[in-house]
């Protein structure tokens, strides 16, 4: 993350977003907070306004490798690159606010993909995009989705479609990382 510079998202404030409603396993908490977050940005001498970060702080880790990376560096400074040695199930705790961006504004769509990454079955796309919003419609209307299923796939894209053109269709946080996880889990399955 050497390219970092001035007024970019800070990389530390990006990964650390660890305040979630309602958690109860790593696989089930919303991940509403994580979508809408907004973190410091950093200034011309690549400190972060509001955590203090540096990039000289991974530079100077004594907990860091030549080709691992300490826990605390792992994602922030490193956006999960050096992941050899690291099981996956470690990798995507550390990397569950998706890969770095440099704007705040990237982020609710770079967490939509990355999440359609995790998913391998339509019941996958229904319990992660469970998480994604509080809202109590959507959630009946994922609920009667779920019990529909087994279905076939032209008749759970449409259904998919019309709860997202019903209650997704803004340029808010949570439409934009819905709609990037729905088509990027389009794409996938």
């Amino acid at each position: 993350m050497s390219h970092l510079s001035e007024h970019d998202a800070c990389p530390y404030c990006w990964h650390e977003t660890a305040t979630t409603s309602g958690s109860v396993g790593i696989g089930t908490y919303s991940i509403e907070d994580l979508i809408t977050h907004k973190g410091g940005i950093l200034d011309k001498y690549g400190t972060c306004n509001i955590c203090k970060w540096n990039f000289v702080l991974i530079k100077n880790c004594t907990n860091c490798t030549k080709n691992t990376a300490c826990s605390e560096c792992y994602a922030s400074g490193y956006d999960g690159m050096l992941n050899e040695d690291t099981p996956l199930m470690i990798h995507n705790l550390y990397m569950r606010n998706s890969h770095y961006k440099k704007s705040w504004d990237e982020r609710p769509k770079s967490i939509g993909e990355w999440y359609a990454n995790q998913v391998h079955s339509s019941m996958d796309i229904i319990s992660i995009l469970k998480r994604f919003t509080s809202n109590y419609e959507v959630n009946v209307e994922l609920n009667l989705l779920e019990r529909t299923l087994p279905m076939n796939k032209s008749v759970f894209w449409s259904k998919l479609k019309t709860i997202c053109l019903c209650y997704f269709t803004g340029d808010d946080a949570i439409s934009v990382a819905i709609n990037a996880f729905c088509c990027r889990s389009w794409q996938r399955l």
